[in-house]
């Protein structure tokens, strides 16, 4: 992540943005209002200032003008109570964590802010706006970028019980919440990546603590990821760590567009137990931690790399995620579209639309994982691409100034684009942004119809993806690239289906009477029965007969 280029009016989207914002987007990409947006709608924001956060005009001492601290939410998870089935939203900001009520989307409640740990002031003006954390069961983990903030750590079953308070509270004036433990063995870190099945915690991008040398388990940080052993004891773990300067990055290889890699530096990962093709490690313990210059393929059990891998011209590997069925992993790197923008002068010659870009490997084997394609999102205006999740066959990914995306995975691994909601939408490109490290940092799903959105120097926002239309609308693609001629249905019989489901899509905001009726006459004008529909049509009637059992439910 970049350096912050600039400290703008913070208060414009907050005295502007109502919480809810429809997308009428019948015919394709629309404006609604200033926003661009697809088959997804705002339905609730809480800004910065009423999460909690003081640092706006607090925290300036010691610090030049130019480095003021500023209103900034970064990465946020969400938590579902398995007690009372609240959900609950968890936002890191630039001095502490805001938990939040989102049981009612359209009306979050903020019930209360965690301070900040560790030396927030000099020295840390500009530079300590990071702040990440992770679940096991119902504790989270929370970390930072600020000098000696250690781990924070809270059971989060206690929000359950607490009193709601004055919706109109702001800044100070919104209730401190203080950790159940905090581990301060440990300086700062960037990054927590939970193995929810193995019971750990890991803290990646660990740095010593300011008084002195070494991390928790002594060794040299720039090597090390620091195990949190949360089985047994999740608010009191054990600690340990693994070493990986000889196996990630052996080379002190810099990024192209960067020159603060180190050996073992981890900047994200993801952790699983692999049940996938490769019979070699099947429920082998698996990380693949994404490292700046590559990606490594970790065995957890063994305690040994299986794999390191890149692609040309990666200019900062940064984070990915595996799909379910373990056969591909989806990565992005934060400043390629910088360099095809023709920003950054270590990019000469690469010049091209910088479009956000995923990338899609084959790591069916995993010793030898194999690069697929890139994605280029060209719906999307330039803007950096930053954090994605693969959750069933879609990816939710934050697209920074370009907003938060909703993508589904093709067979052929191909993405598509399925929603979006550009909730910054203040620039259209990368060259000319004020700063396009703005706008959406983490897009998380609660479910196929509810989502969440860090918006960097404005607060939360709260989305409902419009599951019903984003299926008619491939249903709609199915049939436009239906080979003519090629099956039972005339041209004829196409078009009337095509017309009926795209008036359905149409109306479907108005309820579900006149989207069943057109599903229903598209299945009766294809002659959709089960069974007997010829291999042709199957995608297509077998998507209406989802869309009718959907509207059903």
């Amino acid at each position: 992540m970049s350096d912050r280029r600039v400290n703008r009016d913070l208060e414009i989207f907050e005295e502007s943005e109502p919480s809810d914002l429809s997308c009428d987007d019948a015919v394709g990409r629309t404006r609604n209002g200033v926003f661009m947006c697809k088959a997804m709608d705002a339905i609730g924001f809480v800004s910065n200032a009423k999460l909690g956060s003081k640092s706006k005009t607090v925290w300036t001492q010691g610090c030049p003008d130019e480095q003021e601290p500023f209103d900034w939410i970064s990465d946020i998870w969400g938590w579902t109570s398995p007690y009372t089935d609240k959900r609950y939203a968890i936002a890191g900001l630039y001095d502490g964590t805001s938990f939040v009520d989102v049981s009612d989307p359209t009306s979050p409640i903020v019930l209360g802010f965690m301070d900040h740990s560790g030396s927030l002031g000099e020295g840390n003006c500009r530079d300590a706006f990071w702040r990440d954390m992770k679940i096991y069961g119902d504790v989270v983990y929370i970390v930072s970028e600020i000098d000696d903030s250690g781990v924070q750590i809270y059971d989060l079953t206690q929000l359950d019980t607490l009193v709601r308070p004055d919706p109109g509270l702001e800044r100070g004036n919104v209730s401190r919440i203080e950790p159940d433990n905090f581990i301060n063995t440990i300086g700062r870190s960037h990054n927590v990546v939970e193995f929810t099945e193995r019971g750990e915690i890991l803290i990646v991008g660990p740095y010593p603590r300011e008084d002195n040398n070494t991390n928790a388990c002594d060794v040299v940080v720039g090597e090390t990821v620091v195990v949190l052993d949360v089985a047994s004891n999740p608010i009191n773990p054990t600690i340990s760590c693994i070493a990986l300067g000889d196996v990630l990055n052996e080379d002190d290889r810099e990024p192209y567009a960067l020159t603060n890699s180190y050996p073992g530096y981890v900047h994200d990962g993801h952790c699983f137990v692999y049940s996938g093709p490769d019979s070699r490690y099947k429920l082998n313990d698996i990380c693949v931690f994404l490292a700046e210059t590559e990606i490594g393929i970790y065995n957890m059990d063994s305690g040994s790399m299986i794999s390191t891998f890149s692609y040309e011209n990666a200019t900062y590997v940064h984070q990915g995620w595996v799909t379910e069925d373990f056969k591909t992993l989806y990565a992005n790197d934060e400043q390629d579209e910088e360099c095809q923008s023709g920003f950054l002068e270590q990019c000469e010659g690469l010049d091209q639309p910088g479009h956000p870009n995923t990338y899609a490997f084959d790591i069916t084997d995993l010793e030898v994982p194999k690069f697929i394609n890139v994605f280029k999102n060209t719906n999307a205006h330039p803007s950096i691409d930053h954090n994605l999740y693969a959750i069933g066959k879609r990816i939710y990914s934050a697209n920074y100034e370009a907003g938060a995306w909703v993508y589904a995975i093709q067979e052929s691994r191909e993405l598509k684009d399925l929603a979006f909601f550009d909730i910054s939408n203040e620039c259209d490109d990368i060259v000319n942004c004020a700063d396009p490290f703005g706008g959406t940092w983490t897009h998380f799903p609660f479910s196929s119809t509810l989502s969440m959105a860090s918006n960097g120097y404005f607060g939360l926002h709260l989305f409902q993806i419009r599951d019903i239309e984003v299926l008619l609308r491939e249903i709609i693609d199915l049939i436009d690239e239906h080979p003519i001629g090629s099956s039972l249905h005339s041209e004829k019989q196409l078009c009337h289906a095509r017309t009926a489901v795209s008036n359905s899509a149409m109306s479907h905001t108005e309820g579900a009477a006149g989207v069943l009726y057109g599903v229903a006459k598209a299945i009766d004008e294809l002659g959709c029965l089960p069974g007997i529909y010829d291999i042709w049509s199957s995608d297509i009637c077998d998507n209406l007969y989802k869309a009718q059992d959907f509207l059903q439910l």
